[in-house]
């Protein structure tokens, strides 16, 4: 017996006709009567012509003394089962073996089927460590409520094969099952929304685990179901996103193909008024440089564009890589003058660019909420910086989800809804936050948003001092500021925090203001009642 739970069992056993290992998967309980079993035949004869990969070819089915069996050939490597070992396993590994296994898993649900009693033990690799799925459909259905139609059971049963494989990553990271319950049938049934058990990845383990990785686990064992991914092929995307693969890693290819993408689309589209905003900056000649540097300061495509072609042209001119030196509007048109402000608006892309109505509207929201942190900011500057480059450095610290909502909406959009405050079903349900915006960028991508922006703005010019102003302060870390640099950073950090909290749900408002109003309070001189007050101030979007 290689393993057994409630619904399955699993044996090896030699084919002595052939001289081969098979891996026979039978019900713990046969089919009662006739109408089941030729129903139970139908489910893994579909199941067995389902070719795959991941999936383990079937060599035979049938029935040996009223116990129907399901025969695949048996690997020359173990079940996960027997890979568990109490010293715990490589990130690596389990990651790869279980995007290896939702590989496998999509197939299937996308034909219609379920595993329906994942385990460990389900699991075989081949000599090269590679996975590969026995026992598809070969247990009985679960009991599910009567009311519920096809379409619905289909999902619930995917639903409960990728809790499965969440439990999986947990016994294998921890050492030990998740609820103390190695049958994972039995763990998914005390799971939410089957049961009334939640699960968490401890932060003691016996291998060290990598924050990225842990957000996915999390996140494929949220308590609320809505919060986990609702497909297969979703959550392989999220691996893959974090993985390095043999040559190279998605996580590393996502800013190339942002850059790629930056070269033939440009950074972001002028807004929709661009045309109106080109004429009036035509007609601002004679017009002082600061009311001209206001003007552009109102669209963050004109913004971004002279600071590249200012960096650009200061780099060139001083001969100093990397210098970086322009870091105000004011600066980079007195640089480039009149006629340079002219090209960067004639090389702006019309909005909305390639998005379609609803991902420009969304672009339009995170730009919005840009404007709003970085006036906010202004108003927290504790006034030892200019008040421009306040301005800027915020909207820098945004850019990485600006530069998301424009060229990757479908990622933008993955990590919006992981930050949305799941629903209240009743008032005395306690109220949750979503996820902050770090853990669900790290869910969805694999890094932050910042990572993004940082491979842009490099190519600017600009020094490694302003691009360690670019990063957000981190979430887990109590603010501590040395320097006037940091404290800017903080500034901005505070302002983008804080209008985050200001879009939050009204029943979620306070505590979220309260929330930030505390982490920088001492530095800021800031309580609550006056943060609510800037950030109803800022809301006037007239730029100083």
């Amino acid at each position: 017996m290689l393993g057994k739970s409630e619904r399955s069992m699993l044996w090896e056993a030699h084919d002595a006709e052939h001289d081969r290992l098979l891996a026979l998967c039978m019900p713990r309980v046969p089919p009662h009567g006739a109408l089941a079993m030729e129903r139970w035949m139908e489910d893994v004869r579909a199941a067995a012509r389902l070719g795959h990969p991941r999936l383990a070819p079937v060599v035979e089915i049938g029935v040996f003394q009223r116990l129907p069996f399901v025969a695949y050939a048996r690997s020359s490597g173990p079940t996960l089962a027997e890979r568990l070992d109490p010293r715990g396993q490589v990130t690596m590994d389990v990651a790869r073996w279980a995007g290896q296994v939702l590989e496998g898993l999509a197939f299937a649900h996308d034909a219609g089927q379920a595993h329906r009693v994942l385990q460990l033990h389900m699991v075989q690799l081949d000599d090269r460590s590679d996975v590969q799925l026995l026992g598809l459909g070969v247990a009985p259905e679960p009991k599910l409520p009567e009311h519920i139609g096809p379409l619905q059971a289909r999902h619930a049963m995917a639903e409960r094969d990728l809790l499965a494989v969440g439990l999986q990553m947990y016994h294998l990271l921890a050492a030990r099952p998740a609820l103390d319950e190695p049958d994972l049938g039995r763990a998914v049934e005390r799971l939410t929304p089957f049961g009334n058990a939640t699960v968490r990845l401890p932060r003691e383990l016996p291998l060290p685990v990598p924050e990225e990785f842990r957000a996915i686990v999390s996140r494929c064992l949220d308590p609320y179901p809505h919060q986990r991914y609702r497909h297969a092929r979703t959550m392989v995307r999220a691996l893959e996103a974090w993985v390095p693969s043999q040559h190279s890693s998605s996580r590393s290819e996502l800013p190339t193909q942002l850059m790629d993408r930056t070269r033939r689309h440009g950074v972001l589209p002028a807004l929709p008024d661009g045309a109106a905003m080109a004429t009036r900056l035509m007609s601002m000649e004679r017009r002082h440089v600061g009311a001209l540097a206001r003007e552009v300061l109102q669209d963050p495509a004109l913004c971004f564009e002279l600071l590249r072609q200012a960096n650009a042209s200061y780099v060139r001119n001083t001969q100093r890589p990397g210098a970086g030196a322009v870091v105000t509007v004011r600066r980079a048109i007195t640089l480039i003058g009149l006629e340079g402000v002219q090209r960067a608006v004639q090389l702006q892309r019309s909005w909305p660019g390639a998005l379609d109505e609803a991902a420009a509207q969304r672009l339009m929201q995170q730009i919005t909420y840009t404007q709003h942190s970085a006036r906010l900011a202004q108003l927290l500057n504790p006034g030892q910086h200019d008040p421009e480059v306040v301005y800027i450095v915020t909207m820098l610290q945004q850019m990485g989800n600006l530069l998301l909502h424009y060229h990757f909406p479908d990622l933008a959009l993955q990590i919006r809804m992981l930050m949305a405050p799941p629903p209240t079903t009743s008032e005395e349900e306690p109220e949750v936050f979503g996820m902050d915006e770090f853990s669900a960028a790290q869910t969805v991508l694999g890094l932050e948003p910042s990572v993004l922006s940082t491979h842009v703005v490099r190519q600017w010019g600009l020094d490694d001092s302003m691009l360690q102003l670019m990063g957000r302060l981190p979430l887990d870390q109590p603010v501590r500021v040395t320097d006037s640099d940091e404290l800017l950073r903080a500034v901005a950090s505070a302002a983008c925090e804080a209008v985050h909290a200001h879009a939050q749900p009204s029943r979620l408002y306070a505590a979220a203001v309260d929330r930030v109003a505390q982490r920088y309070g001492h530095l800021l001189r800031l309580d609550s009642a006056k943060l609510r007050a800037m950030l109803r101030e800022s809301e006037d979007p007239v730029v100083s």
